[in-house]
């Protein structure tokens, strides 16, 4: 017969092992779940999180939160670099480079045309994401641009509202542009 603190585990939470299948964690014991890459241990009220490579290893006493800190917590965690699937990493790895690659074509473009009114509203765009001081009318900058430019926009938007565009790519970007000089 299971002990009292046995039972109230969060091991035995009805929602546990389908909440943790939506994140791309399969249970491999008794007590554990594993990505491929990162696991998940419970004990008792305990959580053990072992990310890939094993570094930083995080545990924690969960007793008495409620299942929607639990939710939240654990989709934060498992949200972090070192608890991603390869999957999901690979899926990430695509995404930025999809993104830098259209904003590398938006860059040529402006390069290309910059005095031009799609030009002057790439130009825009790119610096409203580079620095947030620059306003963009997204009707003009629709009506301005192709169905080819417009994709890239949106390319790019998306992903870096993703977090997928790094500052870096953006710097870049604008200095192939000739809008920043180049750093030596």
């Amino acid at each position: 017969m299971p002990s009292p603190s046995q039972h109230n585990s969060l091991i035995n939470q009805a929602w546990l092992a389908v909440f943790l299948d939506t994140l791309g964690f399969r249970r491999i014991g008794e007590e554990a779940f594993s990505n491929g890459r990162a696991e998940l241990r419970f004990e008792g009220n305990r959580l053990i999180a072992v990310p890939a490579g094993g570094a930083q290893v995080w545990r924690s006493d969960l007793s008495g939160a409620s299942e929607s800190a639990l939710r939240y917590l654990l989709s934060q965690v498992l949200a972090s670099s070192g608890f991603l699937s390869q999957m999901e990493i690979e899926r990430r790895a695509a995404k930025q480079a999809a993104a830098e690659e259209a904003l590398q074509l938006l860059a040529t473009a402006i390069r290309e045309n910059p005095e031009g009114h799609s030009g002057r509203e790439l130009r825009r765009f790119l610096w409203s994401l580079y620095n947030g001081h620059h306003q963009i009318n997204l009707w003009k900058l629709k009506d301005v641009l192709d169905s080819q430019h417009n994709a890239f926009v949106v390319e790019v938007f998306v992903a870096w509202m993703e977090g997928f565009v790094p500052y870096e790519a953006l710097r870049e970007a604008l200095t192939l542009t000739g809008e920043i000089l180049p750093t030596e």
